[in-house]
């Protein structure tokens, strides 16, 4: 260590360095906010937040510039740090300390952020299968994580929003900032794929079906054919958009609830 540019700093700026090397789990996550770092390397806040602040902007000395020199990242529940491999390569002491660590975990239960960024990193993946879409963003799916919800939680809503009607009709919603956002949590978790069955999915436009506000003068049976028709163009329409790719699961639920619902509306 006394090669790297890191020992050109100050004395507090390199104690609060190796101060997070020795906290740093398996991964070299740094389970701690930086008032507990100061703590830890017994050096005052302002002169932690000063190098927790350095370690995290690029440094042209570095001998490794993979992130053009930078030391940590923040993430959450703490800091990464970027170069741990080479650090943990040369300390004879990790195997020792990541015994410490999996014991800790296992005895107290407490999950490490890199754990909770594996399991958001899952859930992500799931969606962009589902969706066929290739979102990058875990911001959300990281914080229901840390409230404490499961993976198999979130992988339900999924489930359960690819077959709600509003979201069939608005796929832009299918993204992991709408659908694991705080305010939804709640709800979502409490609802289930068969909730959705029986409601109908595309409603025909007032404007086209009703000629007038008079009730006195409204035909049921225009009513049954103005929607039938404008179901028929929907579907159609939808079916014509999508002809150049195969078909996504959600995309094949919508068109075979578009259908159910045409055949019904035939059979009256």
């Amino acid at each position: 260590m006394i090669d790297k540019s890191i020992w050109n700093e100050s004395a507090e700026t390199k104690v609060v360095w190796i101060t997070i090397l020795a906290m740093a789990d398996a991964d070299g996550m740094v389970e701690a906010a930086i008032p507990g770092i100061a703590s830890r390397a017994k050096i005052s806040l302002e002169d932690t937040e000063k190098a927790i602040e350095k370690f995290q902007k690029p440094d042209k000395y570095s001998s490794n510039q993979a992130n053009e020199g930078r030391r940590i990242e923040k993430i959450i529940g703490g800091y990464k740090i970027l170069n741990y491999q080479q650090y943990r390569d040369k300390d004879y002491t990790a195997a020792a300390r990541q015994r410490k660590h999996r014991e800790l975990s296992r005895v107290t239960g407490v999950t490490s952020p890199s754990t909770y960024m594996s399991y958001a990193s899952d859930v992500l993946s799931y969606l962009n299968l589902k969706t066929r879409k290739r979102y990058k963003n875990t911001k959300e799916i990281l914080k229901r994580l840390c409230e404490g919800n499961s993976v198999d939680d979130l992988k339900s809503i999924i489930d359960t929003k690819l077959h709600d009607p509003h979201f069939i009709d608005n796929p832009q919603y299918l993204n992991p900032i709408t659908l694991f956002r705080k305010c939804h949590i709640d709800n979502y978790l409490n609802q289930r794929p068969e909730d959705f069955k029986s409601k109908p999915i595309f409603k025909p436009l007032r404007q086209d079906i009703r000629p007038n506000s008079d009730d006195s003068q409204w035909d049921e049976e225009a009513y049954r054919q103005k929607s039938l028709a404008s179901a028929r163009t929907r579907l159609e329409l939808y079916k014509q958009q999508r002809l150049d790719r195969e078909l996504t699961e959600l995309e094949k639920h919508t068109i075979s609830i578009m259908e159910k619902n045409m055949a019904e509306l035939e059979g009256k």
